[in-house]
């Protein structure tokens, strides 16, 4: 399943290695380590309890590389929008091994069998540079269109958005990028909401709105509930 991040404003911008461990969802812990928990009223005083709850295991190298374009979308050449690094004779896809793949923790079958499925800094490093350019490619390619775009379908940027049009498109990106069908009012929803306001400042123009989904988008990436399982 997946896992909500409870971690403020910061969500997906200002992940560290310590934040992807301690974010967990509503009623459960993010560390495989064991936790107390209260047996209610035939607990005997002072003691606990222990309850092993599963690790959280990153998304693999392979999983990434198919999820990251069908959540980016097609660009305006009708191409699958990826990330990508130059290498050589141009730019290869990052997950490739080509490119970054084998250094993100892809096994060879030779020296390395199995992939270390357990989110390190090396791994948030990667996130933040394959949301930074996938974003901005998503962007790029949404200026080129009239419409269906991707990062605001719900809400116009030639103009001030309103509320509820913010809010309608937070939650279509949100359930585009985590699978998460958020209410009105949701925690959730809020934070993304702030991710927007910051990132789009206090200017409402064209670009500055672009930031703001762009920054959004960013964040989303970024969630330990996009990469954690």
């Amino acid at each position: 399943m997946r896992y909500r991040a409870w971690c403020g404003l910061a969500v997906g911008l200002l992940l560290t290695a310590t934040s992807v461990v301690a974010c967990s969802s509503d009623d459960e812990s993010a560390e495989g380590s064991p936790v107390a928990r209260d047996d209610g009223p035939n607990k005997k005083p002072g003691s606990a309890t222990e309850v092993n709850l599963p690790t959280l295991s990153r998304l693999t190298v392979d999983e990434l590389q198919l999820t990251v374009p069908l959540i980016a979308g097609m660009n305006e050449n009708a191409q699958w929008i990826q990330w990508l690094v130059n290498k050589g004779a141009g730019p290869v896809d990052a997950y490739s091994n080509e490119g970054l793949g084998k250094m993100m923790g892809r096994p060879d079958f030779v020296a390395v069998t199995n992939e270390a499925t357990a989110p390190d800094t090396l791994y948030v490093k990667f996130a933040r540079d394959m949301a930074r350019e996938v974003c901005q490619s998503i962007r790029k390619s949404d200026e080129t269109r009239s419409g269906n775009f991707t990062l605001w379908s719900q809400a116009p940027v030639d103009s001030a958005a309103s509320d509820d049009e913010i809010t309608n498109n937070l939650n279509r990106l949100i359930l585009r990028f985590l699978g998460l069908r958020l209410q009105a009012g949701d925690d959730l929803l809020e934070t993304y909401r702030q991710v927007y306001l910051a990132a789009r400042g206090s200017a409402t123009d064209s670009d500055a709105q672009k930031n703001g989904w762009q920054g959004v988008c960013m964040a989303l990436f970024q969630d330990p509930a996009f990469y954690l399982h």
